[in-house]
């Protein structure tokens, strides 16, 4: 018995770093470190972006508002993006951008900044530990 909820917990832990969608009428999933952030289509209302680590844009057929409210891991940082924050190396102020760690940016709200900044601090990327205490942003 014990093995049997080992096993549940273990599948358990591993769906939740998942992330279901839909593309061209397939059922797809991706790992959600896997995911930076979600950009809206500005000629599909019903569509969005999934822009990855690994520097590829994967179209899918759901908007932000449907992904924010079914899932709580990500963040509306804008109109027009939805941010996952366990991918953010850094949040410019000045410039009003958020870096991630593979080099891409994607813009912030004003008014979004300071309690997105404070969120993201709770988090730590492997790629932070690394890195010794001043470089950090």
């Amino acid at each position: 018995m014990k093995d049997f909820r080992l096993i549940t917990r273990q599948h358990q832990k591993k769906a939740e770093n998942l992330f279901h969608y839909t593309s061209y009428n397939q059922d797809r999933t991706i790992l959600l470190d896997d995911i930076c952030f979600f950009k809206s289509n500005k000629d599909n209302t019903h569509s969005a972006t999934i822009f990855t680590n690994d520097n590829r844009a994967i179209e899918i057929h759901q908007n932000l508002t449907t992904i924010a409210n079914n899932d709580s891991r990500f963040i509306r940082v804008h109109r027009s993006y939805l941010v996952n924050p366990h991918t953010v190396k850094n949040v410019d102020f000045y410039h009003r951008q958020i870096e991630f760690y593979n080099g891409m940016t994607c813009p912030i709200a004003r008014r979004k900044a300071k309690s997105f900044f404070a969120l993201v601090r709770q988090y730590k990327h492997p790629a932070d530990e690394k890195m010794p205490q001043q470089e950090r942003g």
